[in-house]
């Protein structure tokens, strides 16, 4: 009995912090879309959230608008730290994509449409 009872608080922390994860992701798409600066950019964003930590992947034409990014999510309730993958790509064939593909991680990317 008492394994069914740990299992099911298992499962239930489980449920809390995917309920969490998807919140922090929504009210981040939200931000971005609202931002004069993403509307257009809100497709080359993914946005993954764990344990505290907002972890940003995709592509932007500046830097700048890497930097923003960071800006624009930076008081997210529940963020207590942002990592930014973004790959900035510009139209002139300037870049800072590695050789390294820097892609979310399975285990924290959530993609919304």
């Amino acid at each position: 009995m008492l394994d069914l009872r740990e299992e099911t608080l298992s499962k239930d922390a489980r449920l809390k912090k995917e309920v969490m994860a998807n919140r922090v992701v929504s009210q981040a798409r939200v931000q971005l879309d609202n931002s004069d600066h993403f509307r257009c950019h809100c497709d080359s964003i993914d946005i993954g959230y764990e344990k505290g930590r907002l972890v940003l992947a995709g592509r932007l034409p500046s830097f700048y608008l890497k930097q923003v990014l960071q800006t624009v999510l930076r008081g997210l309730p529940g963020v207590r730290q942002i990592e930014n993958r973004v790959d900035v790509v510009s139209a002139t064939g300037l870049s800072s994509v590695s050789s390294v593909k820097s892609r979310m991680p399975e285990e924290i990317g959530r993609r919304e449409p």
